[in-house]
């Protein structure tokens, strides 16, 4: 009964936490496009987002004198969008449709109780941020303090690694804000914790539908890991039990499918089809579309790689306690975790390639590289060998590396999508706003 409250306890904090940090302004076109959505759909009953209140640009070209449109400090300030296609003479959001489609439920509720954009717009978006989002993030923690007390660390250093990973890493910064990235995290670690010890076929079910969500939501991480966990159970020889898994799938891909097909033509967003950006005004093309844009030379693969890993948009320096998972991931490899490590190391690395290949703009206006927000809980998971080993040193270099990750965390909170007219440094950029706030104040 003491585990079980413990958990509870765990979720509440967290929630409470982020409820005092989630924003109530949009930050950016990406968050925007996908409000678009949410709102033509509860409003109007269209994917049509021609009306909607995020129609206009999110942003506008630097002009000498002049600031950006994005009303940051404005509570009811709401952003449009510049992520959109046009379609047969109408524009859409260019993202996976199923995450505006769910999250459309909570938006319902809120509009039929006088809340939506246009007449309370911070109050909306704050809303269906914080019970979307934030109740993701709180069940996140909820499994992996589970997934540490299965891996024998006692409560004191399960509480530890739980809220280093939420709230000293990148997790933080992007579960106050709507993302599609975070709800793909969630999803993606709790179906690896249910095909660990799930030791029921409706556990692999679920863990099949939590992969496939997360890949309909985030095609690219989610995929990826979902076809890793489709091996996971067949290597574990648990055949019956893969079955279930594969049942699972099928739900969220269908609905995908059935949302997707009549938009766009086929199963791909708007995101990937370079033709439907050819209109007055767009922002994006073939050259800069992520996931259909292609790096020059190796040289430009190099340069991208390690200012997107190591340095000003970095990974690794962003959230140096991965560096930590990284080393022990590989320290380990031979334990009994071998499979496990083998799939998660090899999966975070096709990722990190894909984006490496068929990217170029380090994900937009973010804090550090939001595409990567999807593996951090599973690439953070190594770290409970930091308690399994006892080792004073180890412990050590883990309490110091979590007082630097959690303090490029909270700068990042502060503004998870960064104004980038300053530097290409997101740190330099929200420490710098920071400042003047305070000097302002």
């Amino acid at each position: 009964m003491k585990k079980i409250k413990t958990e509870i306890w765990i979720f509440v904090i967290t929630f409470i936490i982020l409820a005092l940090f989630t924003k109530t302004y949009v930050g950016s076109g990406n968050v925007g496009s996908r409000f678009a959505t949410i709102e033509s759909l509860v409003e109007r009953g269209t994917f049509v987002i021609d009306d909607s209140t995020f129609f206009g640009n999110a942003k506008t070209y630097p002009i000498v004198g002049e600031k950006p449109v994005m009303r940051k400090n404005n509570y009811e300030a709401i952003n449009g969008t510049n992520d959109k296609v046009l379609i047969n003479g109408h524009f859409y959001s260019d993202k996976p449709v199923v995450l505006p489609f769910l999250a459309s439920g909570p938006y319902w509720v809120l509009n039929n109780l006088g809340i939506n954009f246009r007449n309370h717009g911070g109050l909306a978006t704050y809303l269906l941020t914080l019970f979307t989002v934030g109740i993701a993030v709180s069940f996140l923690a909820m499994f992996f303090y589970k997934f540490s007390k299965k891996n024998k660390i006692n409560d004191k250093n399960s509480l530890i690694l739980t809220f280093s990973l939420i709230f000293a890493t990148l997790i933080f910064p992007f579960s106050v804000t709507f993302n599609n990235h975070i709800i793909a995290a969630c999803f993606i670690f709790i179906s690896f914790y249910l095909l660990m010890y799930g030791n029921k076929n409706w556990h692999y079910y679920i863990a099949g539908l939590l992969a496939s969500l997360a890949t309909v939501i985030d095609l690219v991480s989610g995929g990826i890991f979902m076809v890793g966990y489709l091996l996971y159970p067949i290597f574990k020889k648990k055949y019956v039990n893969s079955i279930f898994y594969l049942l699972g799938l099928i739900i969220p891909l269908l609905l995908h499918a059935v949302l997707t097909i009549p938009i766009t033509g086929d199963i791909l967003p708007g995101s990937m089809h370079a033709e439907y950006w050819q209109y007055p005004g767009s922002g994006f093309d073939e050259t800069s579309l992520t996931g259909v844009a292609k790096q020059g030379s190796s040289v430009n693969v190099l340069v991208y790689s390690f200012h997107s890993l190591l340095g000003y948009r970095g990974l690794f320096l962003y959230t140096p306690l991965l560096a930590l998972s990284i080393f022990l991931a590989l320290k380990n490899i031979n334990k009994n975790f071998k499979i496990e490590s083998i799939l998660i190391l090899i999966s975070c690395g096709l990722i990190i390639s894909y984006y490496m290949l068929f990217s170029d703009n380090y994900g937009g206006w973010s804090y550090g590289i939001r595409w990567f927000v999807s593996f951090i809980p599973m690439l953070f998971l190594f770290n409970v060998y930091v308690f399994k080993e006892n080792n004073y040193k180890l412990v050590k270099i883990f309490y110091i590396l979590s007082v630097i990750s959690l303090g490029f965390s909270i700068i990042g909170v502060y503004q998870p999508w960064t104004d980038m007219w300053y530097s290409q440094i997101p740190f330099i950029n929200n420490l710098r706003e920071i400042v003047q706030n305070l000097l302002h104040k």
